[in-house]
């Protein structure tokens, strides 16, 4: 009915058709539903993992949801949403899809996009509340329940990790043999015996790919009382499924003592050399030893596993041999069903690192937040970034080169693997950079004597004092690799170095100023290493250019050097100067050009410079030539010297330390013209 009504309940109590006791009343109201608004659920976990998808760096999954109303309103009735208290933080771990939406007779539920956002940051478990309200005209009401719905992330960053040693027990210990046992003293002198191990068992009991650093058995009751001599302990991998057939071939010997005593418990036995597993084959354990009489009342008793497989698993040859060494035999006697519970001692890697050259991870990376590099080719670990001073954009942690050899890099060594951080935006920010190198890759450099180089350079070879900065950083040990950490401001290509890297010249300033006739050119260094020598050059075009003299380096040093050079009497017209610096490994660069304008007629005469010379003078052509030939001659008209100069020259230096005391004349040949300069010999 469409009005409350008042009804009352009463209850026959004999046969008659009289109704004669009420038993209770209850009022009937309108059967017209109240559009009642409410989310389909109130809780929502999800997580980062298994994102590919997404908009350029940004990498996300969309999840929807519902929010639903219980009958159509009388007026469609719009649905804004609101964001609650979380720790998610929108458009960095989350984004809405929409504002609002509408619920009306057609659409009596919508969806809501959330779109997750898979970053680099190392983060805990994060979440966002949703809410609503309602704006209408209409008769629509929020619910009672699932007014808000609650997400909850999850991370899928992991913070890297320090390598873990751990003893694996492969195989159960519910029985005990010690006619089966590798320490078979009672009866006979001498014996080899062989254990098989399925590589799911390993696998089952915890055992991971990588380097065994021992083995062991254990001794439930020991009964020997004298050591078992020449004890060797052997293993390989095999693809043998059983040793029924006789003995596995191809061990190789890890433990060898001149006589082992047992104890009673775990008898650990170190591997020379450690025995890399590689997760797919089984392997085979071998004891074997060779004594002259029998050892004690009974054999020592170890444990393992009876007939756990149904075939098997063990090969065994023993005797009483005075002559024959029991790891000489070569064929088994018998087998057993029985197998020894082995003690594998190995550390376990709780991270891997970037080895592969161009594998890299591309990230959206916000201010102050922790970020974790792991690359998108094989999920392995690169670089951390953290504690930036600025939105970085999308950043790319990427291995730039590669390899376990250091490379000479001026007076030191550098890390052969190479790493390149670079952002879109802000490259100018402060952060704090953690760089991971194997063991391998450190081949054997002392972490603390280390240092990280940031370089600007277009490689690492090409670093010098002015593109690169080096820092010494924070070191942590992880065991199988090392974490370098250290601030830095820019961004650019990062390795390691000793720490006795000088890198060379940085240069400051570089001018060139009249004086008179003469060009002057001054330049100055912050900081010189191996350097070699100053060439100064000079050119009309700008573009070719032509050596004016050399300056030498005044040596190392790392704080400002200063240098001159005067060029006499330039070139009418624009003359451009730079200055070649040479590194005493054949490495060079430029000065940026400088330039000077001369405009007086007597600066194009060819010249000759000192005067009075000692040892050597300086013929200046007046202009670049190719081809000069020259002759110097002798008061009395004499030819005592000549030559020619080779290529595009402006000028000459001649040795003349051999000439008597005197005036001389240099002639010239330029264009098919000879010029004439002269000088005095002292």
């Amino acid at each position: 009915p469409s009005t409350q009504r008042d009804f009352w309940v009463t209850a026959q109590y004999n046969k008659t058709t009289i109704w004669n006791t009420r038993i209770a009343s209850f009022k009937l109201n309108s059967c017209t539903n109240t559009p009642k608004v409410r989310f389909d659920s109130n809780v929502i976990v999800t997580s980062e993992a298994g994102i590919s998808a997404g908009v350029g760096c940004q990498k996300f999954r969309e999840i929807n949801f519902k929010i639903s109303i219980d009958a159509a309103p009388s007026q469609p009735a719009t649905i804004n949403f609101v964001l609650g208290a979380g720790t998610a933080t929108n458009n960095g771990d989350f984004a809405l899809g929409s504002a609002s939406t509408t619920l009306d007779a057609a659409n009596l539920s919508r969806f809501i996009t959330v779109r997750i956002i898979d970053d680099a940051e190392l983060e805990s478990t994060e979440d966002l509340t949703i809410t609503y309200t309602i704006t209408t005209a209409g008769n629509a009401v929020a619910d009672s329940y699932n007014q808000t719905c609650k997400i909850f992330i999850d991370d899928n960053e992991v913070q890297p990790g320090i390598d873990v040693n751990l003893t694996h027990s492969v195989l159960p210990t519910t029985a005990t043999h010690g006619g089966s046992g590798a320490f078979h003293n009672f009866g006979f002198t001498d014996r080899k015996i062989q254990y098989l191990y399925r590589a799911d068992v390993l696998t089952s009991a915890g055992v991971k790919p990588g380097t065994f650093l021992s083995l062991g058995f254990t001794v439930s009751t020991k009964n020997s009382v004298a050591p078992y001599n020449n004890f060797n302990l052997a293993v390989g991998h095999t693809s043998l499924t059983n040793l029924g057939g006789g003995f596995a071939t191809g061990l190789t010997n890890k433990f060898s003592a001149a006589g082992y005593s047992t104890v009673a418990g775990a008898n650990i036995f170190p591997l020379s050399g450690g025995f890399t597993w590689d997760g797919i084959n089984n392997i085979v354990v071998e004891v074997c030893y060779d004594n002259t009489a029998t050892n004690g009342s009974a054999d020592d008793i170890i444990t393992g596993l009876n007939q756990g497989f149904g075939i098997a698993q063990t090969a065994i040859v023993s005797g009483n041999f005075v002559t024959d060494a029991g790891c000489s035999f070569t064929t088994a006697t018998g087998s057993s069903l029985f197998t020894a519970s082995l003690l594998v001692n190995q550390t376990i890697n709780s991270t891997t690192v970037e080895s592969q050259v161009n594998h890299q991870l591309i990230t959206d990376v916000r201010p102050s937040t922790n970020n974790i590099f792991y690359s998108a080719n094989d999920n392995q670990l690169i670089a951390s970034v953290n504690g930036t001073s600025a939105a970085l954009g999308c950043v790319t942690a990427r291995v730039d080169e590669t390899g376990t050899t250091w490379q000479s890099l001026y007076n030191a060594l550098r890390s052969q693997k190479v790493i390149e951080v670079t952002p879109t935006t802000n490259p100018n920010a402060t952060y704090t950079v953690t760089l991971y190198y194997t063991n391998a890759e450190l081949a054997g450099q002392a972490p603390a004597t280390l240092r990280i180089i940031k370089t600007n350079a277009a490689s690492a070879s090409a670093s010098i004092v002015g593109n690169s900065v080096s820092v010494v950083p924070t070191v942590t040990d992880h065991g199988s690799y090392k974490a370098f950490t250290a601030t830095f401001s820019g961004f650019s290509r990062f390795f390691l170095a000793q720490n006795n890297l000088a890198l060379p010249v940085t240069w400051l300033s570089f001018s060139a100023v009249k004086d008179r006739n003469d060009a002057l050119l001054k330049w100055a260094t912050a900081a010189e290493y191996n350097n070699s020598k100053f060439e100064i050059q000079t050119s009309r075009n700008g573009t070719d250019y032509v050596s004016l003299g050399t300056v030498v380096s005044k040596g190392n040093a790392t704080n400002r050097q200063d240098y001159s050079f005067i060029h006499p009497k330039p070139e009418v017209g624009i003359n451009y100067y730079r200055i070649k610096q040479t590194d005493k490994d054949g490495n060079f660069t430029y000065s940026h050009i400088a330039s000077l304008n001369f405009d007086g007629k007597g600066n194009i005469k060819p010249f000759v410079y000192p005067s009075p010379a000692a040892g050597y003078i300086t013929v200046n052509f007046g202009a670049a030539f190719k081809g000069v030939k020259w002759q110097i001659y002798n008061v009395e008209n004499r030819l005592i010297q000549n030559g020619m100069a080779s290529g595009l020259q402006l000028q000459q230096q001649i040795d003349v330390s051999r000439l008597s005391p005197g005036s001389y004349v240099v002639k010239m040949y330029i264009d098919g013209k000879e010029e004439i300069a002269r000088f005095i010999k002292e």
